[in-house]
């Protein structure tokens, strides 16, 4: 089963957790990646940029930047997203290895990080309500595998 932009409602602060639908992360596309990823940063209190439409912009510009709101400065996060075996164009190499350089928080995230909880266990590393021990478990997180026939 696969979840489509057009199932993601709009605004996405109207998001209901609820339709997120059990995805095998092997067919997982990356607008749905995008729409988890987003819907745990909302999740978690964290603020996020994602240019819609990229055309006009820098070419190779990560997908995502995502910031904690407490104001603390301490990490800014800058990921490309990517389908499993994706690969990175030139510019977002170079941009990529500009960011690392400046020392950036800079990575990719695949939905097999997903499924594994990596990109969870990064979005809570600086999430503000976790010092509070306030941090929500996304309700289908439970249920994602790597492959639907496990």
């Amino acid at each position: 089963m696969t979840i489509a932009t057009e199932d993601v409602p709009w605004p996405y602060e109207t998001y209901n957790a609820a339709r997120i639908q059990v995805i095998s992360a092997a067919t997982m596309t990356e607008a749905a990646l995008l729409a988890r990823v987003m819907h745990l940063c909302r999740l978690y209190g964290l603020l996020y940029y994602h240019t819609h439409d990229s055309r006009g912009s820098q070419p190779g510009f990560p997908d995502l930047v995502i910031v904690s709101p407490d104001g603390d400065g301490q990490t800014v996060l800058f990921r490309e997203l990517k389908v499993n075996g994706g690969r990175l164009t030139f510019e977002q190499k170079r941009w990529g290895r500009a960011l690392r350089a400046a020392g950036e928080d800079y990575g990719v995230w695949t939905p097999e990080d997903y499924a594994t909880r990596r990109i969870t266990c990064e979005l809570a590393a600086i999430s503000p309500l976790a010092a509070m021990g306030q941090l929500p478990v996304p309700p289908d997180m439970q249920q994602l595998t790597l492959d639907e026939a496990a």
